[in-house]
């Protein structure tokens, strides 16, 4: 429900209030009921995000700003004579992302207890974990060094680390293959984005996807490589997986949607010449 309400919910609904004020030739009346809408939506997944770790929030806060920012570009940027207006108005909604931020930080908190580590015990226990299983890992299969160390065997135990995992149980080189793949995944991705230039609400929706598998990828990575900010990699923990399946699923949608679009663009073109060779035989 979460990964769905940023990825689909909020860009969709966005891009519907855009092309309305659009079609108002920017009335007063519907820009501030779109930009109270707007709000409204954001407000929403802020509360529902507000039990999930912090790192949850400034993932929401990241793709929503960036999904408004492409939907006014691609829908509303032109027609805009006072483009300052409407600058104004996205620096404005990103302060009302700070502000909500900040409502969840304290004086002396670090910015690893922001990101979700509960004490510096566990920030240095993953630290000291990760730095085992990278320096110790086998080129292929598993180590022996690492076996026999009970604090990373723990560490790994019921955990969705699946970078350090694999380079326990597999070594380097599955490793490696994976962020190969991970590259790759996001380039094709990418590409499905770009085919789909139909300004019809689909275009932000799959750009936002993209973004969060995005921010989902790089995040992950890093994480896996030490550095505390507490992103799994896509189709990993029990919530991700099943709104990764989701958005997997509408992006192969859209790629075969264009696909047959364009094939059965050729057939049609086809058919037209051969009508316009008939009857030039026929004259």
């Amino acid at each position: 429900m979460f990964d769905i309400l940023m990825l689909i919910i909020f860009p969709a609904w966005s891009t519907f209030i855009l092309r309305k004020v659009k079609e108002s030739s920017f009335s007063i009346r519907v820009v501030v009921s779109g930009s109270v809408q707007i709000l409204t939506l954001t407000l929403i997944g802020f509360l529902l995000y507000m039990r999930r770790p912090n790192i949850w929030i400034v993932e929401l806060a990241v793709v929503n700003v960036l999904t408004l920012i492409l939907a006014v570009r691609s829908y509303i940027w032109k027609a805009v004579k006072k483009k300052g207006n409407i600058v104004a108005l996205l620096v404005l909604y990103v302060f009302v992302w700070i502000a909500l931020l900040f409502t969840f930080y304290h004086n002396g908190q670090s910015v690893y207890d922001y990101m979700g580590f509960s004490d510096i015990n566990s920030l240095n226990g993953y630290f000291v974990n990760v730095r085992k299983i990278f320096e110790n890992a086998s080129f292929i299969g598993q180590s022996a060094v690492l076996i026999k160390d009970p604090y990373v065997l723990e560490f790994l135990e019921g955990s969705h680390y699946l970078l350090p995992s694999i380079l326990f149980y597999l070594g380097w080189l599955p490793a490696i293959l994976l962020m190969v793949v991970e590259v790759v995944f996001m380039i094709s991705t990418a590409g499905v984005t770009i085919q789909n230039q139909q300004c019809d609400g689909r275009d932000i929706v799959l750009q936002a996807i993209w973004i969060g598998l995005l921010l989902r990828v790089s995040g992950g990575i890093l994480y896996s490589f030490g550095v505390p900010i507490p992103i799994l990699l896509p189709f990993t923990g029990s919530v991700g997986v099943i709104a990764d399946t989701i958005c997997i699923g509408i992006l192969s949608l859209s790629f075969g949607f264009n696909k047959f679009k364009w094939y059965f663009d050729l057939i049609e073109d086809e058919i037209i010449e051969e009508w316009d060779d008939d009857e030039e035989d026929d004259e």
